[in-house]
Parts: C-alpha cells; structure tokens; sequence
C-alpha cells in the first residue's frame, strides 16, 4: 500500500527556531516501506532487512533568498537523514540511500528548470554530507513542482513496496513557481 502525503510546514516551533519566521520548509512523501507486504497463502514469503531500503532525495534551494537561511535548511535537512539511519525493521536496520539535488542557481541550466543533480542515490552518507555542506546560495528561479518531477525521473527509485521512498524539499518561496506543477509530480509520485 502506498501512501502520499505533502506537508506545507511552517508553524512548529522547532522549524521556526531552525529557519525563522520568513522561511517554510515543505516535505513531500511516497511512503511504502511502513506498511508490511502482503502475505499470500500457501506461501514462504519473508523478506529481510537487506532486502529493505529507505530511499530519500533532498532538494534543497539555493536560490539567493536562501542567504541566511540555508545553513539553518542543511542542518535540519541532515538531522531528517540522521534520524532515518536510527531506522529499524523486523530483521535489523534497512540499507540507506540519499540523493541531493539543488535547485535556484542562476548558473545552471534554464533549460532543466535551474536544477542540478548534486549526487545520485548512494549509502555514503559521509561524502553526501560534504557534498550538502558545500552549497552556497546564487540565484533566483526556484521551481519546486520541476524540482520534484526532475528527481521522480532522473534518479533509480526501487520499485519494492517494502521500501520506505521520500523526497525532502527545503526552500523559503511559494510552492507554485515554474512550468511543472506540483500536483503534476505529486501524480508521477503516485504512481510510482
């Protein structure tokens, strides 16, 4: 069973400590991985903690009215990945897999919505960590519903449903910027 769920977060006061009162911080989930697979009958189907993932891209808005913020964003952004590693399933603790994405720089590509892949899904968290606390903000377009689509495309989401899959998108603009709408990647997200 998939679920979808899309949070426009801006009232907890931990997020408010986190990136003031300006900022919002938006959480898009496809969640599979919660919910156990089904059991047919007559069957010996066990699947196992290696066989588990959590799959989560972060994409993180670089634009220049992050300045001031976006030390806040990669802090909380690398606290959400920090606690999914503290994950645990019935058989142990599942294999994790985290992408960056950045999005608002004025320097990449208009054609791909100013979006840049910064790593693909990996488990070496210890380089995608230096590679979250390199960015810097520069820029002005930030296009969250392409952003979103762009990862649901580019990156290899498994196709189990036992894995747990999330995107993570961090920014301080309205959700409704760019020729991809987001209810079109919700959509897309859906379906996978």
């Amino acid at each position: 069973m998939q679920k979808l769920t899309w949070l426009h977060h801006t009232t907890k006061p931990a997020f408010m400590k986190i990136l003031s009162a300006s900022a919002m911080l938006f959480i898009f989930t496809v969640t599979a991985f919660m919910d156990p697979p089904i059991k047919k009958a007559g069957t010996n189907f066990k699947t196992t903690a290696t066989e588990r993932k959590i799959q989560a891209a972060i994409l993180l808005d670089v634009s220049g009215s992050m300045e001031g913020l976006i030390e806040q964003a990669k802090a909380q952004l690398w606290n959400m990945v920090t606690i999914m590693g503290k994950a645990r399933c019935e058989e142990g603790s599942p294999r994790i897999e985290i992408a960056l994405y950045e999005y608002g720089r004025s320097t990449n590509s208009p054609k791909a919505g100013y979006i840049k892949q910064i790593s693909p899904f990996t488990s070496d968290l210890d380089q995608l960590s230096q590679e979250l606390l390199k960015l810097t903000t520069n820029g002005s377009e930030e296009y969250c519903g392409q952003v979103i689509y762009t990862s649901l495309n580019e990156l290899k989401w498994d196709s189990s449903s036992t894995d747990y899959k999330v995107i993570f998108i961090a920014g301080n603009e309205e959700f409704l910027q760019g020729p991809v709408h987001y209810i079109k990647a919700c959509e897309l997200a859906n379906k996978k």
